[in-house]
């Protein structure tokens, strides 16, 4: 480009020369038309290669080509990162792309390090503003000598990134309060019962009574223990069966219990207090209600990629009362949701001989406790 340039200077001075020497008295004006384009083409390239030659020099000297991409940059965050730790990345990646080993992220009233030669301002909302500090990096004329420019970008997106993680903190801990009460709505109606059907049972012998205490004792410690979301399928079965043991000394042989539960599902997280609702719904709404006996059915496989538990009862022969809207399937419905999304889901179906509650859980879900 630069030698193409030097080329048309000379043609443009050499013609420009030649003109002189025409005789002023008689100029044609057909050259002094070209010449007079020639000047203004010269003069459009020469101010094009001028801006051309300076942006290449500007991204060799001061590396603009990289700063350009910071606002992108700084958005590409590894998962599951927490915003402090986002906020300390972010810095780390300007720091990087500017040539310095020296940042830090100090909040508003935060002592300054001594080393610290410029700052990009982080407004992450009303009240709360974060700098982050660096010492002298390669680039900082680019940086941080022409007001905001692609440092402010940046500084946009790390504060939009923040309101982000800030946001799903909070989906995070208002799902898990709302977890954490729709738990609590099960335990005083289902103490309630308990203590109905220990009370039904004390008139009996004494060892039937105190079996039914070790029981009680059994449920209320796991019903009440509220730093557990999610609990072993075992260990939700052991008080299945405490519970379906409570109901056998109630109803005695009007209650028969079948269990099949396959032992690859034994250790599968589920929601705590999950299936114990259900199956007070299979034993109050059906069979309590039954003249002749009735059996409630526990199963749970492995299917499909799935965990699937699903409990049957004999239906009463009446009208269902209020499983479908009750407290204790609405609950269980919820917590699924909470817990797993669209991932999972709770049928209920209804019938006149046979009622049937089944969850469906991913085996791929990712839980925590």
């Amino acid at each position: 480009m630069l030698f193409l340039a030097a080329v048309l200077t000379w043609l443009v001075i050499q013609a420009t020369f030649r003109l002189e020497l025409v005789e002023r008295a008689a100029p044609e004006p057909l050259q002094e038309a070209l010449l007079l384009i020639g000047v203004c083409l010269f003069l459009v390239f020469f101010a094009w290669l001028r801006n051309r030659v300076q942006s290449w020099l500007t991204r060799a000297v001061f590396r603009q080509g990289s700063l350009a991409s910071l606002a992108s940059r700084v958005k590409e965050s590894p998962a599951s990162m927490d915003e402090e730790p986002y906020l300390d990345w972010a810095a780390g990646v300007i720091a990087a792309t500017v040539g310095t080993a020296d940042y830090a992220v100090v909040g508003q009233d935060e002592v300054q390090p001594s080393w610290a030669e410029a700052l990009i301002p982080i407004r992450l909302g009303e009240g709360d503003s974060r700098r982050a500090r660096f010492g002298r990096p390669a680039g900082r004329a680019a940086l941080f000598g022409r007001g905001p420019g692609h440092a402010g970008e940046a500084a946009s997106e790390i504060a939009g990134r923040v309101e982000s993680l800030r946001r799903q903190e909070m989906n995070r801990l208002v799902g898990q309060a709302e977890l954490r009460a729709l738990r609590s709505q099960i335990n005083p109606h289902f103490l309630f019962n308990a203590l109905n059907a220990l009370y039904g049972a004390i008139p009996r012998e004494a060892a039937g009574a105190r079996r039914m205490v070790l029981n009680l004792a059994e449920i209320f410690r796991y019903s009440l223990q509220s730093d557990k979301t999610f609990v072993p399928l075992a260990q939700e079965m052991q008080i299945v069966r405490a519970y379906l043991e409570l109901e056998q000394c109630r109803l005695a042989s009007r209650l028969d219990v079948q269990i099949e539960v396959d032992d690859a599902a034994l250790q599968i997280p589920i929601p705590a207090l999950s299936i114990q609702p259900l199956v007070e719904n299979a034993v109050k709404h059906g069979v309590a209600l039954r003249i002749e006996p009735g059996y409630v059915r526990i199963k749970a496989h492995c299917r499909n990629q799935e965990l699937r538990i699903s409990v049957e009862n004999s239906a009463s022969g009446r009208p269902a009362e209020t499983p479908v809207t009750g407290v204790g399937l609405q609950n269980v419905r919820r917590r699924i949701e909470i817990c797993y999304g669209a991932g999972a889901e709770l049928r209920f179906s209804p019938g006149t001989e046979l009622t049937t509650v089944e969850i469906r859980i991913p085996l791929s879900a990712n839980l925590t406790s």
